[in-house]
């Protein structure tokens, strides 16, 4: 593909957004977003219109963008106590042995690399002044995307000879909502869903600082952009005020744009259900690597060139906080751009065409659909999970290992958190519409 071009081994740039909903992007529909950057890298990329996030917690979905397995393989359900097997391979391993110089810049203490993430990468850029913090919360340990970017530029300055591989992580858009000055004062009317813009906005002025020295250094005609959300946030619908717990919309459809130099792939819009676990298959399909890896995803590219696809595909989704954590049921989804499925103890159906809120259930209107997404639920997760590897303990000293015992991160069996098989009370007492109890637990 690339070499027709005369391109060979392009250069990748993956700029996650953490906690981004797709909805609060100019791109994808938000008429008040101050977002010009991402939304022009859509008008001259790809915009995947129903992107699903694996699970609404920072690190089980990194490991599902940097793997192309879900949560149920890979083994990673929540954030800070366990870390990606070193037997997983990653993006950056499989273009680091093609050659590829590997760099990560991370906004977050959560995806430090001692929860496994930093596996093929040259250079892990996760700096974090942990004295600093007199009580560790694994979501307020971060730092700005301007020093992330800073730290992501001045790598790439000495790397532009590539072929390279580079993921910028940031972090802004988590809560608390604390945009810098003057982002804060022209967003703050708004009230706290206005400081959210404001910090996807200040997020949105790091990626075109990042756009803008690939167009000085020359690149920009020979590398790949990818942005994706890991999820979203509640902003208090459904009566969740941050993410972590529910597998609402709200949390699962994030932003996937992908920009190549190709023509043909500029201003393109696909509709089809896609993943984020598809992320690790396109790139390397981008970038002529015929990878032989099964994973959970697929390449994307067909679609990019409009290619049909022959049959329905189905995005899995999954909380695990309510069982891990509290005793409560599991959470798992099944999405198509049509309908999706929830299954919890009173299970849930969406007409996501006609109620993109998740306003109204209609499992008792549609109960033919309901029980065929139901059983084809319960094949993905069997067929996702066969032969999944233990996940590893990750790598903690005794003072970080306590703090975050303290509030309540570890201490949960190895085994249970590769298969969850409890199934007690709810979460929440729902009604046959929606959910009113907010989220009240760590959630990054």
């Amino acid at each position: 593909m690339w070499a027709k071009k005369g391109v060979e081994k392009p250069n990748v740039i993956l700029i996650t957004l953490d906690t981004t909903r797709a909805d609060h992007l100019g791109c994808y529909g938000d008429s008040d977003a101050r977002t010009p950057a991402i939304d022009g890298l859509a008008r001259r990329g790809v915009l995947f219109a129903q992107a699903a996030s694996p699970a609404p917690l920072t690190l089980p979905s990194h490991c599902s963008i940097m793997t192309g397995f879900y949560p149920t393989y890979h083994g990673v359900r929540l954030n800070g106590t366990t870390a990606l097997s070193q037997g997983q391979t990653t993006l950056a391993e499989s273009l680091a042995q093609r050659g590829y110089q590997t760099g990560a810049f991370i906004g977050a203490f959560v995806l430090d690399g001692r929860w496994g993430l930093n596996q093929g990468f040259g250079t892990y850029d996760d700096r974090f002044d942990m004295n600093k913090f007199k009580h560790l919360d694994l979501a307020a340990v971060q730092r700005p995307a301007n020093q992330v970017m800073d730290a992501a530029l001045q790598w790439l300055d000495g790397h532009k000879d590539g072929p390279f591989f580079a993921w910028v992580h940031l972090y802004d858009a988590h809560s608390p909502y604390e945009p810098p000055e003057p982002i804060r004062s022209e967003f703050i009317a708004r009230g706290p869903a206005g400081l959210y813009d404001g910090e996807i906005a200040f997020a949105d002025r790091q990626v075109d600082r990042c756009l803008s020295w690939l167009r000085t250094a020359g690149l920009d005609g020979r590398t790949i952009v990818v942005i994706v959300g890991d999820h979203g946030e509640g902003l208090g619908s459904h009566g969740e005020g941050t993410h972590g717990f529910f597998i609402y919309d709200y949390v699962l459809h994030v932003p996937f744009i992908v920009a190549t130099p190709f023509e043909a792939l500029q201003g393109v819009r696909v509709e089809s259900q896609v993943s984020l676990v598809d992320v690790f298959p396109t790139v390397l399909a981008l970038a002529g690597i015929d990878s032989k890896a099964r994973v959970h995803g697929r390449s994307l590219v067909p679609l990019m060139f409009h290619q049909p696809e022959a049959k329905t595909v189905y995005a899995y989704s999954e909380s695990m906080p309510p069982e891990l954590q509290f005793g409560w049921s599991a959470l798992q989804s099944l999405r198509s751009p049509g309908y999706k499925y929830i299954q919890a103890p009173r299970p849930e159906l969406y007409d996501l065409a006609a109620d993109p809120g998740e306003a109204t259930n209609v499992f008792a209107a549609h109960r033919a659909v309901a029980a065929d997404m139901a059983r084809e639920l319960k094949r993905v997760i069997a067929d996702t999970s066969r032969g999944a590897p233990d996940p590893e303990a990750a790598n903690l000293d005794k003072d970080t290992l306590e703090r975050l015992a303290s509030l309540g991160y570890v201490g949960t069996s190895r085994p249970a958190l590769r298969r969850p098989t409890r199934r007690s009370r709810s979460p929440i007492p729902r009604t046959s519409s929606t959910s009113s109890r907010p989220c009240s637990g760590p959630a990054s």
